[in-house]
């Protein structure tokens, strides 16, 4: 089968010039008015016989539509980030936190999340949303920990050795250390069983609570605004002659046309 018949055969089974004929039998054709039919201040040059729409309105209506299958496609991107996290949040839960020890200790460690929120929320005199353990507030963890493994292995249980670690380890890597408040609570002998036994647990969480932050930030939908008639107008769009887009002529604009198309304040006016 050739081009040509190909293209015969699909457009004999295009419904859409049936479904514009039965539109305009039960008079709902057009579906809404042009545009340039009701801009009476504007002269616009008249349709051609066979011309339903001018080469403005397709193009707005064009894009317009484009518009709002970006929109769509930004929603569906979100729908899919969100359903990736979630698939990650669950397999991370299933892997580290899935037996009863392990889901015991994340309580924990969640009690101390928002306790610790309630503290930066009056130090700050606002609210500070969720709080979370990130690699921000654990930074330093894996030098810490290995020290104070030693102490546990000495027998140590004086919170104050447990705490120079933690200063000297400050101030080592000053700019890069985490929060203290998070060292001192582990600091403590009776928190002790929450790391002495596995502190690669904290890097679990670390990457638990990533996920759960990014879900938190992740929208709903992503936000349709459109752009600003003056400041962010959208144009025609220009093409050479055979191109995808319509075709425009330009003509020059000229004194004894004011009267026909008014003041532009310019030197060439575009005809379609």
């Amino acid at each position: 089968m050739n081009e040509k018949a190909k293209w015969e055969k699909q457009k004999q089974q295009n419904p859409l010039p049936e479904i514009m004929n039965r539109l305009e039998a039960w008079g709902l054709k057009p579906l809404i008015p042009l545009f340039t039919d009701t801009q009476q201040h504007i002269k616009w040059l008249p349709k051609k016989a066979r011309e339903f729409v001018r080469t403005w309105d397709r193009d707005m209506f064009q894009q317009a539509i484009e518009q709002l299958l970006s929109w769509e496609s930004w929603n569906d991107n979100l729908m899919k980030e969100a359903l990736k996290l979630k698939n990650e949040q669950l397999e991370i839960e299933e892997k580290y936190f899935s037996d009863l020890e392990s889901r015991e200790w994340l309580q924990e460690m969640r009690a101390f999340e928002e306790k610790r929120a309630k503290e930066l929320a009056i130090v700050s005199f606002a609210p500070t949303g969720t709080y979370r353990l990130l690699r921000r507030e654990l930074r330093g963890w894996e030098q810490v920990s290995a020290k104070w493994i030693k102490l546990v292995q000495k027998g140590e249980i004086n919170e104050e050795a447990y705490k120079r670690i933690v200063a000297k380890t400050q101030t080592e890597h000053r700019k890069e250390f985490g929060d203290p408040q998070v060292y001192a609570f582990l600091a403590k002998p009776e928190n002790h069983h929450l790391w002495q036994t596995n502190p690669e647990r904290m890097k679990y969480l670390v990457a638990l609570n990533t996920i759960l932050h990014k879900l938190d930030q992740t929208k709903s939908e992503a936000e349709f605004t459109l752009p600003d008639a003056v400041k962010h107008p959208k144009w025609l769009r220009f093409d050479a002659r055979g191109g995808n887009l319509q075709s425009l002529r330009s003509l020059p604009y000229l004194k004894k046309d004011s009267a026909r198309y008014g003041s532009l304040g310019g030197t060439v006016f575009f005809l379609y």
